[in-house]
């Protein structure tokens, strides 16, 4: 979950299907991809694409998400601090 723990993301029927959820509330569709982690309590990263081909993206929830990078390989992995 969320640093605050007031968000949640999950996978749905497809593991690339990331959805959002929060106590009390339905599960919205938030992106297509993989290798989620949150930033902070608004901001998060994800990798979408496929080996080879990925790109690293950064989003804010309610806000655009934003590709950040385009990172070449196979397996492509990453950090974030908080």
């Amino acid at each position: 979950g969320s640093p605050d723990s007031s968000r949640f993301v999950f996978g749905l029927d497809d593991p690339m299907t990331l959805l959002l959820g929060s106590p009390g509330a339905a599960p919205a569709p938030l992106a297509s991809g993989t290798r989620f982690r949150w930033v902070d309590a608004s901001t998060y990263v994800y990798t979408s694409g496929r080996a080879g081909a990925w790109t690293l993206t950064r989003g804010s929830v309610g806000g655009p998400a934003v590709a950040i990078a385009s990172p070449a390989g196979d397996f492509v992995d990453y950090d974030t601090a908080y």
